[in-house]
């Protein structure tokens, strides 16, 4: 019994551990789908023996004030877990969003240091009912966790919030009448031709008429559902807008749950039901099962998300891209900085030459092979004739002139490749392989050269059938019908095809 009591007694000062098993839990519930937690047990470890370390370090500097040193860890350990969400918080609310810049974070920062100090001085923080408020507050946050884990389930698991699709493909859907080769490109916010003459000035007909030359449906008033580019592809693998509301703000957990969405389609588990490889070439995984490509996308790589949730790691990423952004003459060694040039443009050159190798090569079975290039989306790294820029080429077009400009040469470069691409193909297929070339959204510009809403909609969108019978389709093509255009001309079945919705979804988080 008396055991039991000293238990119970030293419960309150339990609270400096609890922070980091929520901290934990927490993450645990959120991800635990998506990522294996065992390849985090490093950093997990150090998480739970941290407040251990920041007690014994502070008991050694003040030996007879347990209660003092526990008030002051439980600040280091607020600050250690919980500064990344309250971060977030701040940056989407208007009135407050000045104190997510990182020079008020750092005086933030400093000015809590100071206030502990005081604080300790001026108060006998012996007798602080502190560390038991905390407490209570960590198990009430883990019990809280517990029953939403429990019965409500991960939003990964069951996503019966903002993000639900509302298409479903029929079970009972026919087999594919023909199984030719499937090519579907997403070239990065490449902007309608159209569009890019009204609001440009820019002339790329070219890329139209040749296209159509060859035999392409040019869908010349295509639209899409988002302008952020998870969402967008997720719409289109997914054959629907989500059920969102019509203006929402975002966050880094919306753009993995899109992410996880382009995961969970329905059309290429049906593709490899009928007998198709699936060759993917973008950063994000198109299927559940599908093998690690080698190819990280920053966005969707829900481990460093994880450990980057701390003040520490969030700092550090702070810190370090203000130093880019702002001072990358100073800091930045020339070295480093023509590698990683170098090393993006190679990247984009042999996802090209990966798909020109493949459909030179023989294979029995029909394959979809993916690509995602940020092709015109800047930062560009070729000129118009395809030929890399050298990094102060890149560095003196993403700094020193207006970005429409860069953008347009970005376009030459992108027009040089899809029609590269194209001829290739239709060449070693003897013209009897679909082929699809689209953007995400339209061009966006920044907020220092702003784009109307209108123009960031209007998506690039060419088809090509082997029989070129396009007389179904329309000129105002909806991105989130790409699948579906696919599965009514090749299937018997009735596909309806979904009316153009735009989803005006607005962040603060750059999603490319």
């Amino acid at each position: 019994m008396k055991i039991v009591k000293q238990v119970v007694g030293w419960l309150p000062k339990a609270y400096v551990f609890l922070i980091p098993v929520y901290f934990i839990l927490h993450n645990y519930y959120l991800y635990h789908q998506q990522i294996p937690f065992f390849l985090l047990k490093t950093h997990l470890l150090f998480w739970l023996l941290l407040p251990f370390i920041i007690v014994a370090c502070l008991s050694f500097l003040i030996p007879d004030r347990r209660k003092t040193v526990n008030v002051l860890a439980s600040f280091l350990l607020l600050f250690y877990f919980f500064f990344g969400p309250a971060y977030d918080v701040l940056r989407q609310v208007p009135y407050v969003k000045i104190l997510s810049k990182i020079s008020v974070i750092l005086g933030l920062t400093i000015t809590a240091i100071v206030a502990m100090v005081l604080y300790r001085k001026k108060i006998k923080m012996e007798q602080s009912r502190i560390p038991s408020l905390l407490y209570l507050i960590f198990l009430t946050l883990i019990f809280i966790e517990s029953i939403d884990f429990i019965f409500f389930h991960n939003r990964f698991v069951k996503n019966n919030k903002d993000l639900k699709p509302v298409f479903q493909l029929d079970s009972g859907l026919s087999m594919m009448r023909h199984k030719p080769d499937i090519y579907h490109f997403i070239f990065d916010e490449l902007s309608q031709t159209k569009a890019a003459a009204d609001f440009l000035k820019y002339d790329n007909t070219f890329l139209d008429s040749t296209l159509k030359n060859r035999g392409f449906y040019i869908a010349s008033n295509s639209q899409s559902a988002y302008i952020q580019t998870p969402f967008s592809i997720a719409s289109t693998f997914q054959g629907s807008v989500f059920s969102s509301e019509h203006e929402k703000r975002i966050g880094l957990m919306d753009y993995q749950l899109a992410y996880h969405e382009i995961r969970q389609n329905q059309y290429i588990p049906y593709l490899i039901r009928n007998g198709y490889q699936i060759h993917n070439l973008a950063e994000y995984k198109i299927y559940p099962d599908e093998p690690d490509s080698g190819i990280a996308d920053p966005v969707n790589d829900i481990e460093q998300v994880v450990i980057n949730q701390t003040y520490p790691a969030l700092m550090y990423e702070l810190i370090n891209s203000a130093i880019k952004d702002k001072l990358s003459n100073v800091f930045e060694n020339e070295a480093n900085r023509n590698g990683e040039i170098i090393l993006a443009q190679k990247h984009i050159l042999d996802r090209i030459k990966r798909v020109s190798d493949y459909s030179s090569n023989q294979h029995i079975q029909p394959a979809f092979i993916h690509m995602h290039i940020n092709a015109p989306h800047l930062p560009g790294f070729f000129d118009s004739t395809g030929k890399p820029w050298s990094a102060q080429t890149v560095k003196a077009y993403r700094y020193d002139t207006i970005l429409h400009n860069a953008y347009k040469v970005n376009m030459a470069f992108t027009r040089k490749i899809i029609l590269e691409l194209v001829e290739k193909i239709q060449v070693a297929t003897k013209g009897q392989a679909i082929i699809i070339i689209q953007s995400d959204h339209g061009y966006r510009g920044s907020m220092k050269y702003p784009v109307p809403d209108s123009i960031k909609y209007k998506n690039f969108m060419a088809i090509y059938f082997p029989d070129q019978d396009y007389d179904w389709l329309d000129q105002d093509f909806f991105l989130p019908n790409t699948f579906r255009v696919l599965l009514k001309k090749y299937t018997d079945s009735t596909i309806l095809l979904t009316p153009i919705v735009k989803k005006q979804i607005r962040s603060s988080f750059i999603d490319d």
